[in-house]
């Protein structure tokens, strides 16, 4: 899981992009609210987990924060990939 803060908002998607299975997306570039994989260039809206560029869609977490602590659902089960 990786999280990034965008517009003093935080989200929270699985580190793992669906083409190639990819556990880098810590290390992609963000612009806005489009996280890049840096294995090929596939992005996605860290909002919505959706592709912009590519296909798939990133698995994205609920979560809050409440004061200093960060609250992140628990899947009852992860999907192989997205």
């Amino acid at each position: 899981m990786v999280f990034f803060a965008v517009d003093g908002k935080i989200y929270a998607v699985r580190n793992l992009c669906p083409h190639q299975l990819f556990s880098g997306l810590h290390v992609g570039i963000l612009k806005g609210h489009e996280i890049t994989c840096p294995m090929h260039g596939w992005t996605f809206d860290v909002r919505t987990g959706r592709a912009t560029v590519g296909d798939g869609k990133l698995r994205c977490y609920e979560m809050k924060v409440l004061g200093n602590d960060v609250w992140v659902e628990k899947p009852s089960k992860e999907p192989e990939w997205g």
